[in-house]
């Protein structure tokens, strides 16, 4: 009181006397009483008073106005300069007003006064002072003026800040918005004034203390952070400029007068960030038309500020840098980085995240730790030479650690506010991978140096978007980072950061589902093991960490190319070495194949976005009278939720009609199943109680709705989890009359929100308990329920009004989670349906045709089935009829098993390469102590004798992985578990015969205890798996293999006796025969007889005592074993073998020829094969030349003459495999008649050579052109007993040509080709005259040696080896022959035209020629290398055979020598050449007369060889028959007729009506004609005429069967004629009348694959044009179907991918399928009385090689080879008949781009025909070539194509093509170049294919028509019509035949 009585005097005095003195004196006495209010050091605290100051009516009336006129006179005399007292007065003033302020309801009025407008050109006047005056200057004077510059900005705070928001903030604190909200008083409003006050203070403030700029920049922040109005004023271009000016001069460097020894940033800069700060979050909550600047053009200045060179601009400007300047330069870039992460805490963060994208902040970020480097490492080299030497060494920290430490902060910060830019933003990760990429983002952080353990830590950080070890409750929100760090491991040196980094890695991607299933889709397994692969640079335990993190990802999921990349990544580096991580990788494969748990869905949906589900299509009527919902589901842990205000209700499925009627399911906030009903006015739902679905688990959830099946009867819910009933309850059901038009699974769906109250109807009953839930009794009496729900009714069933239960459940949103395969019926299912689904598990592909038995007609009752495999997004194929597609919003996700993959790469034998690395381990590789001593009692030897059966678990596994042997053991149990592939893979590859080799190479300190007890689990587990096979295997090659166990200690081998002991005694039967009493004592005698024990090192007492005592035990054990065996019955076997379905019919000893050996042997004859048996002593274990065949695949059996006796057959196989078979001479004829009983084969009856000519019509087929002259050679050849396995016999071919030396050959000369009629050695009329006079002039002494003209002949086994001396085994051969060397080089084959020369010359000459100059072009080169030596007189070096000049290639010879073979002029004559050799001129006077008589043991008859009883005599007379040669069978007695000419050909051909006009020999006279109706607008994909249809007797003559198949899989069955005379369309059509009724139409079944494109690769019909093999389908499968019935007759699922393409061979034997799995396969056509009936269950053969897609395949069973194109432009050449890898060929391509192989065709001679496309090209210029190579894969010619390949196929020498641009073109195979002007279809080609007889070409179009394009040739009609009909018909069939259309086309050149 005394203050304010002293304050009233005072104040009096003054008014009374008007003396300033007593104002001051007020003025002073008033601010004394509140001094705490001056606060005004922006830098402290803002203070709490305790006292706070009047309000304005309690002072003075006219204080206001008083002291306005006191500051107005100062600042009238301010200009001038103020004297003490008057600057004392204007500083009291300010104080007194900063006084008033702090009372906030004073400051409005204050401010609208014009006090501040005063006070601020006082500011500015002292400021101006201030920047003017220099040190010399009175520090007196600066202080006063500072003074009131101080308080004055204090006064400008108290208005304009006055809660003192800035200075809050400044200190680090954020006001809540609740303490916002209670800040009642507002701001003054800003004057006009303070902007360009503002912008003045920094203009030339060089000499303006720092203190008072931070004065300054705080009063700024204080306006910004006031209020929102006054921030928008204050914000404007002249103060943004000042701002980034202070912020730009702070980067700079030092001004004067400071002191820079400090390294920590400018207080100016961080006050300039602050206010940035503010200003951003002012810009951002106002609008457009509010702001003078926006945030963009404020960031743009920031970013280049933050990426300014400070050191350039201090040049420019010719300053200096002052001490620690780069330093405070780095640590201001931090500090600008964290600002940006500030300017995020705000509430509308997308919006500005938008801003900061435009504004290119990935762009500015990444340039900035790009520059950071070259900056800082100029400005560390200036610093260097400003540094003394002593502070260096004093400092004891080198430059190198200062700059990086430098860079690494700004790194850590640059990723923190990337970090920040990109968090829970999925746009902003996308923008940054698109404009920046982590691979850029990781090429900068590297050469920055090595990474600080911050900043690796802060790379984790970005990936959770929160600290890195709350992953468990954040999850990995970009794993890109992840990545990053997992590429980066190998660069780092430091092992301790190698080390933690890859563990915390481990840590994080691997703490649970979701975390691997994030890393697993980024394909992380690819970055581990290309990380992996560089392990010279990691760390043993940074490795093995690796190696942990890629077995927990498989674990999950492993592709195919993963796990090969894994094996690959295994290879030893140096021999005899095992890799370093054979072991860890060993553990983690077995982690991967030993699943935990229940089952995983592989494939399924990820609906985790809010936004995800499937949409339904409308169901516009309901089929059936109940509801039923079935589907696999898995919830993450971290998904639930406590119930509170922001409750969502994830959504299982909801089916709702426009009146908003329907079902609904859902998963509560708490994880519980509810399951709704909707109806106009209620919503009933009813929960599972006690059950949450939020365990990371897959569960089968069933919903069936049934309704009451009386009037008023109740409606009931069943509701079923993994196949159990858990609830039924009574729930209504809606009515199903309305179309059902909002329907979803797993999807929030379009649902209105709740009403507002006002709007929500009441309850329909009023009577509710007060819990909110209506109690069941309300709905229906209890007394029929009561029971069924149990006792809390209330907590099951609740109802509410429509329209409320977004309020009660929670807002709608998707199913948060995964969802599997989906099936709604409209039926009701009962039970056992729903048991019997679920216990497929979620991986089941077809579950109703696995479980046909069980589920009756259910599939009928299917509205709809939605399976993830099904799926490509957004389609989601409905795999029931109703065909009602869903549309995916979300993802698909698929997993790949290793158990499944590992049948991608090469099956289980893929992993028998490790087990051999073991062998190489020493035992101090083994870190873990060996099996004996860890073993625990309960694996030991029982008292009783008896082995312990184990169970199969994890725990007893566990102790057993310690040793690598028995995990492989484990490893490989696990594959074959449950997993009939794997199973069959092994057993295929004879992978438990190599299994056994292996473990007895291993070394005795790894088979122990712990080997044994994993091998007795593969064997229970085989047993269990029921693989009787595989189990006998076992058994052979692992269990009772004593040369594994013997090595062992004594715990070990006692333990293997007792289990196999225990083993014997379970199968008694079963090891009767095979492990009886003489392999027991056999195996004790080996292994554990007495000199086993001699054998022993020296051993104690004991020793000795304890090996004795094993003996006896194993003794006992096999007396006991003896027992056991004997107790069987003797007389099982017996009725065993009676038992069985194959019987022997007759074995006998005979001899194996082939080319190189003669091997003796036992063939066996049974009622299915047939065998050999090699008998040989040089046969190794394992490897010889025995064989099986079933009789069914013999094609024909010859008999064979052998050194000229009638001993032999040979026999041929359908896939061309012959075998050669010498048996005693009373023997064969038994032998050959059997196998005709067994195999009856036709035109075999007869006996002799000349009859079976006579009875093949081969003959009369050559006359008349049907064959080619080199076919009719061959099979003469054939019948004649000339054959491939014996030189003595090769097949012999003539000499065509004469002329080797012209530059060209002219087939239309004759003079170029040989007289035919005359023996080669006769040609030359010299030699005639010599070999005449030599025959006339003989005589034998003896009698016994006939006259003859040659003492050598045409064929022998030397003229074979001189040919073929370049190719194996004639090589060897002809070696073997000289004695161990080559012959002289002269003498070897070594020119063409040189040997001919020298038969010209040389009438002892007479070798003709073998098939291999027709066919075989490499036997001519030296591609082996051999040195053949050099010729004596030229010196020239044997290498190539030299070729005619006419001939510029091997291929080219072939090709024109062939030519040649086939011309008009050979055809007329080659029938002379035949009677020398296999005719009437062959012997008798005949063959005198034609010089053609040979020495006399060339002739059959001539020596007996069963008379000679002398052994050396009969050897020498058989070495001399097989060395001089043997002379063909004579087949004809008479003359061989003529053959026909061409034109002769031509002309009885146009008399016959069944003989149509080859199309290729009349390529200028070929019309197209089109047929319509059989597939309108649709694409035909298919159109052939499948080439061996059989005919009964009676329908002989009828039409074959033409089948075509639409886009649409809609099938035809059309009769087709290729001849019809009495037409000009030379064929018969007969249009199939189903395709045209639609209730008639017969489809393929089942849906393709989404996505696949439906072309005719993906098809094959079989030959006899019953049977369709189609691929493409979404499960994977290879079905037939039956096209008579249209139905699906086998479905056969082996391929781990969709198949892609198809294709058969000529004799249809096989069918080959490739698939996006990277593997073929090779499939066998069952064959039912002699028709395709289906395919074997299991294929061939599988084909691996590929690493990409396979996209196209051939095959060839008669050439043994199945060719193979896939996506990455690889072709790969395998065997058929064993499934050998021969060779790849690559494709040549100039293009960078990758190249497919689209197409492949391999002609009847294997020539390959390769399709490749450029993808990606944009034009058709070389994007398409083709290419050609021969059988051994020899790159011949390669053609460009101009146009987009469709289809191709090659017939006979031509190469037919379809293409986009709507071309049929027919190329020559051999050359590739066109034959003639491509036809011109008008529409895109979709299908082409040649009918048998080449008489047309079938042409499928886009549009659905059929081209059909023949010779359109006029034909010589005959008098008569034809009268041939058809079966069953009085039409002609001319009257038949459709009346198809010519095609007008157009030619193209």
């Amino acid at each position: 009181m005394a203050s304010n009585e002293r304050l009233y005097e005072v104040w009096m005095l003054y008014c009374n006397k008007r003396d300033p003195d007593y104002l001051k004196l007020w003025l002073e006495t008033f601010i004394s009483s509140h001094e705490r209010c001056l606060d005004v050091d922006f830098e402290k605290p803002p203070s709490r008073l305790e006292e706070v100051p009047p309000v304005m009516t309690m002072l003075p009336d006219n204080i206001l106005q008083v002291l306005r006129h006191q500051l107005l006179q100062c600042v009238q005399k301010a200009s001038d300069g103020l004297e003490p007292e008057q600057q004392h007065l204007a500083l009291l003033l300010v104080k007194f007003l900063i006084v008033i302020c702090r009372n906030l309801s004073n400051v409005e009025e204050v401010g609208t006064c014009s006090y501040i407008n005063h006070v601020i050109t006082m500011t500015t006047l002292y400021i101006q002072q201030l920047k003017s005056r220099t040190k010399e200057k009175e520090m007196a004077d600066q202080t006063q003026a500072e003074e009131f510059v101080r308080h004055a900005l204090a006064f400008c705070e108290s208005l304009y800040d006055p809660y003192r928001n800035w200075r809050h903030r400044t200190l680090g604190e954020q006001r809540s918005t609740v303490e916002k909200s209670r800040q009642k008083h507002k701001a003054a409003p800003l004057t006009v004034e303070f902007v360009p006050f503002f912008y003045q203070c920094f203009q030339e403030s060089e000499h303006l203390k720092d203190s008072l700029k931070c004065c300054l920049l705080h009063l700024f922040g204080a306006i910004v952070a006031g209020g929102q109005h006054n921030a928008l004023l204050a914000i404007s271009p002249a103060t943004m400029e000042v701002l980034l000016r202070v912020l730009g001069d702070c980067e700079g460097g030092a001004d004067d007068g400071e002191d820079w020894d400090s390294e920590a940033p400018d207080r100016k800069a961080l006050l300039t960030l602050g206010c940035l700060r503010e200003v951003v979050h002012r810009l951002l909550a106002s609008s457009s038309d509010q702001r003078q600047v926006e945030i963009g053009s404020v960031l743009e200045n920031y970013f280049k500020l933050l990426n300014s060179d400070p050191a350039a601009a201090l040049q420019v400007k010719g300053r200096a840098p002052g001490r620690h300047w780069e330093s405070r330069f780095v640590a201001l870039q931090v500090h600008m980085l964290d600002t940006i992460r500030d300017m995020f805490l705000c509430s509308d963060r997308p919006v500005l995240q938008a801003i900061f994208l435009n504004s290119n902040c990935f762009e500015h970020l990444t340039r900035l730790l790009q520059n950071s480097k070259l900056v800082n490492a100029r400005c560390t080299g200036a610093d260097k030479d400003q540094k003394d030497i002593t502070n260096r060494l004093l400092t004891g920290e080198s430059d190198t650690q200062v700059f990086q430490g430098r860079l690494d902060s700004l790194a850590v910060a640059t990723i923190k506010a990337l970090t920040t830019v990109m968090h829970k933003s999925p746009a902003a990760k996308e923008v940054f991978k698109e404009r920046i990429g982590y691979t850029h983002l990781y090429e900068v952080l590297v050469s920055l140096g090595q990474p600080s353990r911050h900043l690796l830590k802060e790379l984790m950080n970005m990936a959770v978007e929160g600290e890195h070890t709350s992953v468990g409750i954040l999850g990995i929100s970009n794993v890109e980072p992840l990545l990053l760090l997992v590429q980066w491991l190998p660069e780092m040196d430091s092992a301790e950061l190698q080390v933690s980094t890859s563990d915390w890695l481990r840590r994080l991607c691997c703490i649970n589902r979701q975390t691997r299933a994030t890393c697993v889709n980024a394909a992380m397994a690819v970055r581990v093991l290309a990380a992996l692969e560089h392990h010279g640079r990691l760390h043993r335990a940074c490795g093995e960490s690796l190696v942990g993190l890629l077995g927990a990802l498989g674990s999950q999921s492993l592709g195919g190319g993963e796990l090969l990349q894994l094996l690959r990544l295994l290879r030893p580096q140096e021999a005899g070495r095992a890799h370093p991580y054979v072991g860890p990788v060993l553990r983690a494969v077995l982690g991967m194949v030993r699943k935990q748990g229940l089952e995983s869905a592989m494939q399924y949906f990820d609906l985790s976005p809010s936004m995800a589900g499937v949409a339904v299509p409308t169901i516009l009527r309901w089929p059936g009278y109940a509801f039923s919902f079935l589907a696999w589901l898995s919830l993450d842990q971290d998904q639930q939720g406590l119930p509170g205000k922001g409750d969502k209700r994830k959504q299982l499925y909801s089916f709702f009609t426009p009146g908003g009627t329907g079902f609904e399911a859902f998963i509560s906030s708490a994880g519980g199943l509810v399951v709704a009903v909707c109806t106009k006015k209620e919503y009933v739902t009813v929960m599972l109680p006690d059950y949450s679905f939020c365990d990371s688990l897959w569960h089968s959830i069933g919903v069936v709705h049934v309704p009451g099946k009386r009037p008023f009867g109740q409606s009931l819910v069943y509701i079923y989890v993994d196949g159990q009933q858990k609830l039924s309850a009574p729930l209504k059901y809606p009515t199903m009359t309305e179309p059902f038009t909002s329907c979803c699974i797993g999807s929030a769906g379009h649902r209105t929100t709740t009403p507002p109250p006002s709007q929500i109807p009441d309850p329909p009953f009023s009577a509710a308990p007060p819990s909110g839930r209506s109690s069941l009794g309300g709905i229906l009496s209890s007394q029929g329920w009561g029971g069924l729900l149990g006792s809390k009714p209330e907590s099951v069933t609740k109802l509410i009004s429509a329209g409320t239960q977004d309020s009660e459940w929670g807002s709608p949103t998707s199913l948060q989670g995964q969802l599997g395969s989906v099936m709604v019926f409209h039926d009701q299912l009962q039970p056992s349906h729903v048991k019997a689904l679920c216990s497929t598990g979620p991986n089941c592909i077809s579950p109703f045709k696995t479980l046909e038995a069980e589920l009756g007609d259910l599939s009928t009752k299917l509205l709809l089935h939605y399976s993830p495999k099904a799926c490509r997004n957004p389609i989601c194929l409905d795999l029931s009829p109703n065909l009602l597609h869903g549309r995916l919003t979300g993802n698909k996700v698929v997993n790949w098993d290793i158990k499944d993959v590992i049948n991608s790469v090469g099956g289980v034998p893929v992993l028998f390469p490790i087990l051999e690395q073991l062998t190489l381990l020493t035992p101090e590789n083994h870190a873990e102590p060996s099996g004996s001593e860890f073993i625990t009692p309960d694996l030991a030897t029982p008292a009783d004798g008896d082995w312990v059966i184990l169970p199969s678990n994890r725990a007893s596994e566990a102790r057993l992985e310690k040793n690598l042997v028995a995990t492989f053991l484990l490893v490989l149990k696990h594959f074959l578990q449950r997993h009939p592939i794997n199973q069959e893979s092994l057993l295929h590859s004879h992978g438990v015969v190599t299994l056994g080799a292996l473990l007895h190479k291993m070394p005795a300190c790894q088979v122990d205890v712990s080997v044994l007890v994993a091998a007795q689990l593969l064997v229970e587990q085989v047993t269990y798996e029921k693989n009787q096979q595989l189990l006998q295997q076992l058994h052979t090659h692992l269990l009772f293999n004593f040369s594994i166990w013997n090595q062992g200690d004594f715990p070990m081998r006692i333990g293997h006796i007792q289990y196999m002991s225990t083993v014997i005694k379970d199968n008694r039967k079963q090891f009767r025969k095979k492990y009886g009493v003489q392999f027991l004592l056999d195996t004790i005698r080996l292994y554990y007889g007495w000199d086993s024990i001699l054998d022993l090192p020296e051993c104690s007492a004991s020793g000795f005592m304890t090996h004795f005592h094993s003996l006896y035990s194993f003794a006992l054990s096999v007396l006991w074993g003896v027992r056991l065996l004997r107790m069987t019955d003797n007389n099982q076997g017996e009725a065993e073998e009676a038992g069985q379905k194959e019987k022997m019919v007759l074995f006998e000893d005979c001899e194996l020829v082939t080319v190189v050996d003669v091997i003796p042997g036992r063939l066996e004859l049974t009622t299915q094969h047939i065998y050999f048996y090699d008998s040989s002593q040089e046969k190794e274990e394992g490897v010889g030349h025995d064989f099986k065949w079933p009789l069914s695949q013999i094609r024909e059996i010859h008999l064979r003459r052998y050194n000229l006796r009638r001993s032999a057959l040979e026999i041929f196989l359908i896939d061309q495999t012959n075998y050669f078979l010498n048996f005693k001479k009373e023997v064969r004829n038994k032998v050959y008649s059997r196998m005709l009983l067994l195999r009856p084969l036709s035109l075999h009856g007869t006996r002799s050579p000349q009859e079976l000519l006579k009875a093949s019509g081969l003959t009369q087929k050559w006359v008349n052109r049907e064959i080619s002259n080199f076919d009719y050679l061959i099979q003469l050849n054939t019948i004649a007993g000339r054959t491939y396995n014996n030189l003595a016999q090769y097949p012999v071919f003539p000499w065509i040509l004469s002329d080797y030396t012209s530059e060209e050959l002219d087939l239309s000369d004759p003079r170029v080709f040989r007289d035919l009629s005359k023996p080669v050695a006769v040609l030359n009329e010299r030699n005639a005259k010599a070999v005449r006079e030599k025959y006339d002039t003989f005589e034998d002494p003896t009698g016994t040696i006939d006259r003859f003209h040659y003492g050598t002949h045409y064929s022998n086994a030397a003229g074979v080896m001189h040919y073929l001396i370049r190719v194996e085994p004639f090589t060897s051969l002809h070696i073997q022959l000289q004695s161990g060397r080559f012959d002289c080089a002269d003498r070897q084959f070594h020119s063409i035209p040189a040997t001919w020369q020298t038969l010209m010359d040389n009438p002892n000459d007479v070798k003709e020629l073998i098939p291999e100059f027709f066919y075989f072009p490499e036997f001519l080169e030296n591609q082996n290398g051999f040195d053949l030596g050099r010729l004596q007189i030229s010196k020239e070096r044997v290498n190539n055979v030299i070729l005619p000049k006419w001939a510029k290639s091997p291929e080219d010879f072939i090709y024109k020598h062939r030519k040649a073979l086939e011309s008009e002029h050979v055809s007329a004559h080659l029938q002379e050449w035949i009677d020398l050799i296999f005719g009437y001129k062959q012997r008798g006077p005949a063959a005198v007369e034609a010089l053609n008589v040979f020495y006399y043991c060339t002739y059959e008859g001539a020596v007996d060889l069963d008379a000679i009883t002398d052994e050396k005599e009969r050897k020498a007379v058989e070495g001399m028959i097989s060395n001089f040669g043997q002379t063909p069978c004579q087949l004809l007695k008479e003359p061989h007729p003529v053959r026909l000419t061409l034109e002769e050909s031509e002309k009885r051909k146009a008399r016959l009506d069944t003989s149509p006009l080859s199309m290729f020999e009349h390529l200028t006279e070929l019309k197209s004609f089109f047929v319509e109706g059989i597939s309108d607008n649709v694409a035909l994909v298919k159109a052939v005429v499948p080439r061996n249809q059989s005919h009964s007797f009676i329908t002989q003559g009828s039409p074959d069967t033409m089948v075509t198949l639409s886009q649409n899989c809609l099938m035809g069955m059309h009769g087709w004629l290729p001849y019809d005379k009495n037409i000009s369309n030379y064929f018969t059509f007969i249009k199939d009348p189903t395709v045209a009724n639609s209730k008639t139409q017969r489809f393929l079944g089942g849906p393709f694959s989404p996505g696949v494109e439906v072309t005719a690769g993906l098809f094959v019909v079989s030959h006899d044009g019953k049977l369709l093999f189609s691929g493409g389908h979404w499960d994977n499968s290879l079905r037939v179907t039956s096209l008579v019935k249209g139905k699906t007759v086998g479905q056969h699922i082996r391929h781990m991918d969709i198949v892609t393409c198809l294709a058969t061979d000529h004799c249809g034997i096989h069918l080959i399928s490739g698939s996006r799995d990277t593997t073929c396969m090779v499939w066998q056509v069952l064959q039912q009385g002699g028709a395709p009936a289906g395919l074997c269950p299991k294929p061939v053969q599988v084909l691996y090689g590929h690493t990409d897609e396979v996209v196209s395949v051939s095959i060839s069973t008669e050439l043994d080879m199945a060719v193979s194109g896939s996506r990455d432009g690889t072709v790969i050449i395998h065997a058929v008949g064993r499934g050998q890898y021969l060779r790849s060929l690559r494709p040549p391509c100039e293009s960078s781009l990758p190249v497919s192989i689209l197409h492949l065709a391999v002609s009847w001679e294997g020539h390959l025909v390769v399709h490749t496309c450029v993808e990606g090209k944009a034009t058709l210029k070389d994007k398409n070539a083709l290419h050609l190579y021969s059988v051994n894969g020899k790159h011949l010619c390669t053609e460009s194509l101009k146009e987009q390949v469709t289809d191709m196929c090659v017939s006979g020498e031509y190469l037919v093509l379809g293409s986009e641009q709507g071309y049929l073109s027919i190329r020559d195979l051999y050359s590739l170049a066109l034959c003639s002007a491509p036809m011109a279809m008008r529409l895109p080609v979709r299908c082409v294919s040649v009918t048998k007889e080449q008489s047309h070409a079938l042409v499928g179009l886009q549009d659905g028509k059929l081209i059909i394009v023949g010779v359109g040739k006029p034909a010589e009609m005959r008098s008569g019509q034809i009268t041939r009909k058809l079966w069953g018909s009085s039409k002609r069939l001319t009257q038949i035949s459709s009346g198809e259309t010519e095609y007008h086309t157009r030619n193209q050149n």
